[in-house]
């Protein structure tokens, strides 16, 4: 949804000749979208153990904080949606993180898939950064309102990968994980990186061939929408696959 709303800008600014009107408006659903990112959406924590840890324990609930930390009243409010300081937080535990991070990069089950994922990024930025110019300039010479529809193409692309990517990541996984005896195994969410990646490389090739041939504007909406379809199912992807690869 906020990359179809940029389709309204040229209306906003007037078709750029008043740009300064996009700050008049744009601070409200900014308003709305900061609202909703931290007051419907609690900060959670939950556990994905492996199978031969199944007896362990694992699966019981996680402890509360110990009774000299539990907060209440307007501290424990904040406290739900992650807005202030967890009691057990510390500057150390921040430094951990960080080697962490390193750690996660150099693993082999997230380092082909980071390379992945930024091959498809840079894919998407040279289009979203280069498209605005090429259709302003000749022969294509269009308005600014044809120009920025084409986030309207990217934002129907995303929403089928809402039922596309879940099918790569739930159903056919799960058939898998059905023949393995029962078992799933992290690899088998690589099915769900097949069509991000070959559509990601598809719409680059598409656009690249239309700004070079310099055809017809239809083109550039569907690399667009192709690339939006590409970039949301590969983030669906990513974010199953990290917490398969890491499972605790």
């Amino acid at each position: 949804m906020g990359t179809g709303s940029l389709a309204v800008v040229p209306y906003i600014s007037s078709h750029g000749g008043d740009w300064r009107q996009l700050y008049h408006f744009w601070p409200i659903p900014m308003a709305i979208s900061f609202v909703l990112v931290f007051l419907p959406y609690p900060q959670t924590y939950f556990k994905r153990p492996t199978h031969d840890e199944a007896s362990s324990g694992i699966y019981c609930d996680l402890p509360d904080l110990p009774s000299g930390l539990q907060r209440n009243g307007f501290n424990g409010l904040r406290d739900r949606p992650g807005l202030s300081r967890s009691p057990l937080a510390s500057w150390t535990a921040v430094g951990h993180c960080c080697y962490q991070i390193a750690f996660c990069a150099v693993n082999s089950l997230i380092f082909w898939v980071f390379i992945a994922s930024s091959v498809n990024f840079a894919g998407m930025l040279i289009i979203g950064t280069t498209y605005a110019q090429i259709l302003q300039s000749p022969p294509y010479n269009f308005s600014s309102v044809l120009i920025m529809n084409v986030n309207i193409c990217s934002d129907v692309g995303a929403l089928f990968a809402f039922p596309l990517g879940g099918v790569l990541i739930g159903k056919i996984p799960n058939r898998l994980a059905r023949r393995n005896r029962g078992v799933p195994e992290a690899e088998h969410l690589l099915l769900g990186y097949f069509l991000p990646v070959v559509i990601g490389a598809l719409s680059t090739f598409i656009y690249g061939f239309a700004a070079r041939c310099k055809i017809h504007l239809a083109f550039y909406y569907l690399a667009y929408g192709l690339i939006g379809f590409s970039w949301s199912t590969l983030s669906i992807s990513n974010t199953m696959w990290v917490t398969e690869a890491f499972p605790q």
